[in-house]
């Protein structure tokens, strides 16, 4: 099963986006419009966010169990500084799951050093939030 991480602090501004471009409706190729539309509209930063958390989920090692839920969620936000270190690592919500939580962790920790920002970042540090479920993105 592969697992999906979702960057929350940019959840809002994808769906506005989303439903702010005159993407295809009807067509097969609807959601890579989609996402193409959003990319074309996306900051810096949430470009940038994207790349960290695609980074952090190829480096995210999961396997579920039968303590493992779709529902449990872990939740973690830490700061990318202009070179790509991570620091401040903090869950902002626990699932009740341990291995779930600490392998999320760990794919954070993992990551470290991520890239460093583009040169259209000018600022101290970015601040990311990440979600981890089982099974489905949230």
């Amino acid at each position: 099963m592969k697992h999906r991480i979702l960057i929350a602090t940019i959840f809002v501004p994808l769906i506005i986006s989303i439903l702010i471009c005159s993407c295809a409706v009807n067509h097969p190729e609807q959601k890579q419009n989609k996402i193409r539309c959003y990319l074309d509209n996306a900051t810096p930063i949430e470009k940038y966010r994207l790349e960290v958390a695609y980074q952090v989920n190829k480096n995210w090692e999961f396997v579920s169990d039968k303590n493992s839920e779709s529902s449990q969620i872990t939740s973690i936000v830490f700061k990318i500084m202009p070179n790509g270190e991570i620091k401040d690592i903090n869950f902002v919500k626990r699932s009740g799951n341990e291995v779930l939580d600490q392998s999320a962790f760990n794919a954070i920790v993992k990551t470290n050093p991520t890239k460093p920002f583009p040169p259209n970042i000018k600022k101290p540090f970015v601040e990311m939030g990440l979600r981890f479920s089982p099974d489905v993105v949230k």
